[in-house]
């Protein structure tokens, strides 16, 4: 046996045979939303997961779930997302901006940034901060958060994504979660490039959109590529310059996707039809034909695991017709139970068992004894149990009440004490924590107490001791605490964090939000950092009427003077029949 360590400081006794399965979700846009189901098919098989590597959706619904979100918490996610609106080309929607917002929006037809005067093109149609938003809030939300290494989730997990600079693969395996999966899912075009360090980050997809050999440079023995790709166009789907210019990067993406598919143990591929990767309707069918597609593989791939595993147990010798003794133990029962041919059983088939049964985490020690005659064999397991779990003692729990923490783990409490099954309980009472706001609830200690049998467990339950913003070399700081609702003192809830990011985003002064937290001695440091716009534009409109005719306008303004979010500028507007000039301060 060796160890394996669990989050949260606890570890288990894992079997060195146990061959470690890699999942390998691909991108596909909606399409990619169909890996929920074929997960679905492996959680009811029971077949343990090891690793997780995603690239662009693949990485969205892999690192969600390596994270901590349960399955049917991701359906429901993925279906009240409007995913169609974070390629919109509008930052914000109209009920979110100011009202001089809305009027100045209502004039402009076309707007630039100016670097001194030079015009900037915008490098893709949606400035990608919905989508930001969403998955930093999604991350932050998650039971396991971890800046610091993906591999601590309950899934070792990595993102796939690619350097627009240099075009090599980057392998993201920390920091931000919710950044990491907006790098490895942004469209070329449709999404801007995430900067992280001296990168500029894009889909990973345009080197690895189904990442097998990455998952098997992981470390797994077995990997399962889930391949949801999109089909290329068909001929008469070629008739608009987008569609060509898409089909012009899948054709080498389709050439490297035969290549990582080569090196898979095994290809799910859901059966989606002609479903189109821009398609977000009726997601639930996607779910459902991921989960149906997922079966026909799902048993084939036990079976693999199951033959791995045997070939590395040193146990070649067979015993027939096996039985219990009187009055067995619960591990005897259970171990017995799982064998299929008791008729004519290895002792291969009898290690497997067991360590399917060990894995639940109650036993410290076990010997395993076959007592023989002319024709029968008994099975007699000798186990040593871990001490029992008699009382659970809390700290810092305040916000939620202490019976309803007690009752996420009640299944733990007059049983030996099992690190895998602390862990899951531990998982649901986050999960508490997270449905009722409180999304940077943390447990920061985890004891088990042999001596008086008991599980001391110190919570975390997210109030804000200080606020720190980076990246504002222009904006003051103030500007960015009266958007922002959160103060020191508060405790960190989703929505109110939500409205913030929404507030923020409606500046029009920012490029990139990304919200953090930095946790250390019960302290909960709240980051803000920020990339800013270029806040001098130009904006050009057109109005016509039948009394003046044609009135072309030019708006030259500085929307962030002096760094206080003020807009100074200057229209001009008016055709051939009237004219104005004017000069405004906007505070």
């Amino acid at each position: 046996l060796a160890d394996k360590k669990l989050p949260f400081g606890l570890t288990k006794k894992i079997p060195l045979a146990q061959p470690k399965i890699g999942l390998a979700l691909s991108g596909g846009g909606s399409r990619a939303l169909s890996q929920i189901g074929v997960l679905k098919s492996f959680e009811e098989k029971s077949i343990p997961i090891e690793f997780i590597v995603g690239t662009s959706m693949g990485s969205i619904v892999g690192g969600l779930y390596s994270a901590g979100y349960k399955l049917n918490e991701l359906d429901s996610i993925m279906k009240a997302t409007d995913w169609e609106n974070f390629f919109s080309p509008k930052q914000s929607e109209r009920n979110e901006l100011f009202v001089d917002q809305k009027v100045t929006e209502d004039k402009a037809l076309l707007t630039l940034r100016l670097n001194g005067l030079k015009p900037i093109l915008p490098t893709s149609l949606s400035s990608g901060q919905r989508a930001a938003n969403f998955l930093n809030l999604m991350a932050i939300g998650a039971p396991l958060y971890n800046d610091s290494t993906y591999d601590l989730f309950k899934y070792k997990f990595r993102a796939i994504s690619a350097d627009l600079i240099s075009g090599k693969e980057v392998v993201i395996s920390n920091g931000p979660l919710g950044a990491a999966l907006r790098a490895s899912s942004s469209v070329t075009l449709l999404l801007p490039p995430v900067k992280k360090d001296s990168l500029l980050l894009v889909d990973g997809g345009l080197v690895a959109n189904v990442p097998v050999k990455e998952t098997k440079y992981f470390g797994a023995d077995i990997v399962v590529a889930v391949n949801a790709s999109s089909p290329l166009y068909t001929e008469n789907e070629l008739n608009v310059p987008w569609r060509i210019a898409d089909q012009l990067v899948s054709i080498p993406m389709k050439i490297l996707n035969s290549q990582q598919l080569d090196l898979a143990d095994f290809i799910i591929t859901p059966q989606l039809g002609n479903k189109k990767n821009s398609d977000f309707s009726d997601l639930d069918s996607l779910v459902k034909l991921g989960y149906t597609s997922s079966r026909k593989s799902i048993d084939e791939i036990y079976s693999f695991y199951e033959k791995k595993f045997k070939e590395k147990i040193n146990e070649d010798v067979t015993f027939n017709n096996l039985s219990l003794a009187e009055n067995p133990n619960f591990l005897e029962k259970k171990v017995y139970e799982l064998i299929e041919n008791k008729i004519n059983v290895s002792g291969k088939d009898i290690l497997f068992a067991f360590y399917k049964v060990f894995d639940e985490g109650y036993w410290r020690d076990a010997q395993i004894e076959i007592l023989t005659n002319d024709s029968n064999s008994i099975l007699r397991i000798n186990a040593k149990e871990n001490p029992p779990l008699k009382q659970i003692n809390l700290t810092g729990a305040f916000v939620i009440g202490a019976d309803s923490i007690i009752s996420s783990l009640k299944n733990l409490i007059d049983k030996p004490f099992s690190p895998q099954k602390t862990f899951e309980g531990i998982l649901n009472v986050l999960r508490l924590y997270k449905r009722n706001g409180y999304s940077f609830a943390r447990i920061e200690n985890v004891f088990y107490d042999s001596t008086s049998y008991s599980l001391n467990l110190k919570i975390n339950e997210g109030k804000i001791s200080d606020i720190k913003v980076i990246g504002n070399n222009k904006t003051k700081e103030k500007i960015i605490e009266r958007e922002f609702p959160l103060k020191v003192g508060d405790y960190f809830k989703f929505e109110v964090a939500e409205k913030g990011l929404t507030n923020l985003r409606s500046t029009n002064l920012f490029d990139q939000i990304e919200l953090s937290v930095s946790s250390s001695d019960g302290e909960n440091v709240l980051v803000i950092s920020l990339i800013e716009k270029i806040s001098s534009l130009i904006r050009m409109g057109l109005r016509v009427d039948n009394e003046y005719l044609a009135q072309p306008s030019i708006d030259i303004r500085d929307e962030n003077f002096n760094g206080t979010g003020t807009e100074i500028g200057a229209t001009f507007s008016g055709g051939v029949r009237n004219g104005s000039f004017s000069i405004e301060q906007k505070a």
